[in-house]
């Protein structure tokens, strides 16, 4: 009775490991592309995927480029450099200037 069960166990076990195998997705590859892709295993990460891809799909892309002399800055910035990084002990970037710039902005105006 104790080996009839143990193999009937091994048997049931090896029944779900072949099923679950025979439940992955093909393996496909693109011709276009050049490569190869597996659809996701799960439903939670088919979900999960799903949500990605509709979230890439649906966000804003926006870039913004603003052209601006610099060559005022350059001169600051090169003037101060080296006292700058003996006070604060950092280099001195346009980051700062940048920055600013934009918090001045931002008080002098309405948004």
């Amino acid at each position: 009775m104790g080996e009839a069960t143990a193999k009937a166990r091994t048997e049931a076990v090896a029944g779900t490991q072949d099923r679950r195998r025979s439940r992955r997705p093909p393996v496909r590859t693109s011709p276009s592309r050049g490569h190869v892709t597996r659809s996701c295993r799960s439903r939670t990460s088919g979900e999960y995927c799903r949500a990605l891809v509709r979230s890439k799909a649906t966000s804003a892309h926006t870039l913004a480029v603003i052209e601006a002399d610099y060559e005022g800055i350059e001169r600051v910035r090169r003037a101060t450099q080296d006292g700058f990084r003996e006070e604060e002990g950092i280099g001195l970037s346009y980051l700062a200037f940048i920055a600013r710039a934009l918090t001045d902005t931002c008080a002098t105006s309405r948004i």
